[in-house]
């Protein structure tokens, strides 16, 4: 995508299954299950990208990730799944 004088690029870092109900709120599951199929603990696969920002001169890589400071419970509920490439 063209944005003035700079390019941006989805660059994937991989997905993560967090609790659906969380993520659609107030948005019934029955609607929301339709599109996201929920895993047997309700929860949904999502992807994870960074934005990499190309100008002239530099390369910028903007991490939107979780971070990778997560306590064992954490990683027991929310799968993280990193992209095999990297």
């Amino acid at each position: 995508m063209k944005l003035g004088k700079f390019e941006i690029y989805p660059v994937t870092d991989g997905s993560i299954y967090l609790d659906g109900g969380a993520v659609f709120g107030i948005v019934p599951k029955v609607l929301w299950e339709k599109i996201y199929q929920p895993d047997e603990r309700n929860r949904i696969q999502l992807s994870l990208h960074c934005p990499l920002v190309v100008t002239k001169k530099y390369n910028i890589l903007i991490d939107t990730g979780i971070g990778i400071k997560h306590d064992e419970k954490f990683c027991k509920i929310m799968v993280l799944i990193k992209n095999p490439t990297f």
